[in-house]
């Protein structure tokens, strides 16, 4: 997977749980959950529903896979996390289904 790619683009870069840092280092998953279990749901499910928007239109297929590769190398599964997997496994059983 190559990230470099994914990074450069600014659709992905405006992403609101994208993060760079001053010297470019970029993280695809850097949410801040707000503490309200059914909040972070709703926002976590939010994202997910923008990265597949923004791997669609934009031609970036590994977006998806590379926000999960970060998701997990960060360490934590909240509500925003919850609602993110919910919303993709929803995805892929309606996908399934045709």
């Amino acid at each position: 997977m190559d990230g470099a790619t994914i990074t450069t683009t600014p659709e992905v870069l405006d992403l609101p749980f994208v993060r760079e840092t001053d010297d470019g280092e970029v993280f695809l998953w850097h949410p801040r959950p707000t503490g309200d279990r059914q909040a972070d749901i709703a926002a976590g499910e939010h994202y997910a529903r923008l990265t597949m928007f923004v791997a669609r239109e934009f031609g970036v297929p590994l977006l998806l896979a590379s926000v999960l590769r970060d998701m997990t190398l960060a360490g934590k599964f909240g509500g925003v996390e919850a609602g993110f997997i919910a919303a993709v496994t929803s995805v892929a059983q309606v996908g399934s289904l045709n």
